[in-house]
């Protein structure tokens, strides 16, 4: 017969609610609404579930194929899944194993692409694999991520390991940039591996194996990178110093030869000057307006005065068309005389262009101290100095010495009477001294 209080009639539930006898709303039991609503204290659901809002979106758990196995995946689908005119697919959150036949376990969150369906890119993924016998764990992070705290305001995000930010390329992970347990970050292109570091090197010291490049230059100044001798010349290329962005440029011109004194007569004396020292250039100049390379000249010294002849002008150091400075002109040669006489040296050397010049010295004159012959009266000229050498000795009875170091002049010959002539000293040769900061 029928129950005289029905629950249903037919397939509808005609009564406000099925409950078990322990029902308290949101405490315990459970109840099974006729308006559809229901609340359980524990569910277990053996297949799939389907859950959809009022707005049409919808939270399903399915089982799907993954490689041969069914995995259960949590889809997540939108509203409207052809807002904008763009196709969309729902979201993916799934737990794999990493390996086959391994324990280690990968969960990802994949998103759906507007435009292709069927193409996912992961948001978050953690997974664990092991490394030379050691296990690490990690965080792929591979869209923007927002950390807040409970307040809603902007919170920290922690790793304990390394952490890395890149591209997922035809199912290549390229990071662009890896901050490693040891301090270090690495950047890459996020199309190949990193190339570039940066890291602590010594307390208080931030160091890189490769090039660092500050188009806004650097606060504190700039920093000594390199110094580059040129004692002959030479070319400088740019892409062989890719950090440096300036340069101080030192440089001084060859310096000129001492004269060479004249064969002497019963009573006669002769001496020659000696030669003037290169002149000095130096400059601050900005490496970006070098070509991709520049020539660098060092100036060549001036040839030593034959017996009675002029010494040679030293040549002219440069580099580029930026900065340059003239060798020192020679000695004169040649003078015999039973009387008082002097040889002139070479004229100080002015020519040079740069943010600082400074002229090389004049060589010193040659001379005979008397009216009447006396044995070792004579003289030659000393040579000139300049900013990066000394000058060549004057000689008596004697070749004049060279010039010291660089771009200094040679010094002046003499020879007492009844003597064959003697030749100056040669000057010594420019350089070009670069500088590099960056």
């Amino acid at each position: 017969m029928p129950f005289t209080n029905p629950l249903v009639a037919g397939t509808t539930l005609i009564r406000d609610a099925i409950q078990s006898p322990n029902y308290i709303a949101g405490v315990s039991g459970w109840s099974i609404n006729k308006d559809g609503s229901a609340e359980f204290n524990d569910l277990t659901v053996r297949g799939e579930l389907f859950v959809t809002g009022d707005d049409g979106s919808q939270i399903s758990i399915e089982k799907v194929n993954n490689n041969g196995s069914m995995q259960p995946f949590i889809f997540l689908t939108p509203a409207n899944p052809t807002a904008n005119g763009l196709s969309y697919s729902p979201a993916e959150i799934y737990a794999i194993e990493s390996f086959p036949g391994d324990t280690q376990l990968e969960l990802s969150i994949e998103s759906p692409s507007p435009i292709f369906a069927t193409r996912k890119s992961s948001i978050l993924r953690l997974y664990s694999e092991n490394d030379t016998g050691s296990a690490k764990q990690h965080i792929d992070m591979f869209s923007r991520v927002h950390v807040r705290d409970m307040s809603g305001q902007n919170g920290d995000l922690q790793v304990d390991g390394s952490l890395s930010v890149g591209n997922h390329i035809n199912g290549s992970f390229y990071k662009t940039v890896v901050s490693d347990t040891d301090g270090s970050i690495n950047f890459g292109s996020g199309t190949a591996a990193q190339d570039t570091n940066l890291y602590r090197s010594a307390a208080n010291v931030l160091k890189t194996d490769d090039a660092f490049v500050a188009t806004g230059g650097v606060n504190n100044g700039f920093v000594f990178q390199d110094s580059i001798t040129f004692t002959s010349t030479g070319t400088f290329t740019k892409a062989s110093f890719p950090s440096a962005t300036m340069a101080r440029v030192r440089l001084v011109g060859g310096g000129g030869g001492g004269g060479g004194c004249a064969a002497n007569a019963a009573g006669n004396n002769s001496t020659a000057g000696g030669g003037g020292g290169g002149a000095y250039a130096e400059s601050w100049l900005n490496i970006s307006s070098f070509g991709a390379s520049e020539t660098v000249t060092v100036g060549a010294a001036g040839s030593a005065g034959a017996v009675a002849g002029n010494g040679g002008t030293g040549g002219t150091s440069s580099l580029g068309t930026f900065i340059s400075a003239n060798g020192g002109n020679g000695g004169a040669g040649g003078g015999t005389s039973t009387t008082w006489f002097w040889v002139p040296g070479g004229a100080a050397q002015a020519t040079a262009t740069g943010d600082i010049t400074i002229p090389g010295g004049p060589g010193f004159a040659g001379s005979r101290n008397g009216a009447s012959y006396v044995a070792g009266q004579q003289m030659g000229g000393n040579g000139g100095n300049s900013q990066l050498g000394s000058g060549g000795q004057g000689s008596n009875n004697a070749n004049g010495s060279a010039g010291n170091n660089y771009g200094a002049g040679g010094g002046g010959a003499s020879a007492p009477q009844s003597a064959g002539g003697f030749t100056g000293g040669a000057g010594s040769k420019g350089i070009v001294i670069v500088d590099l900061y960056g």
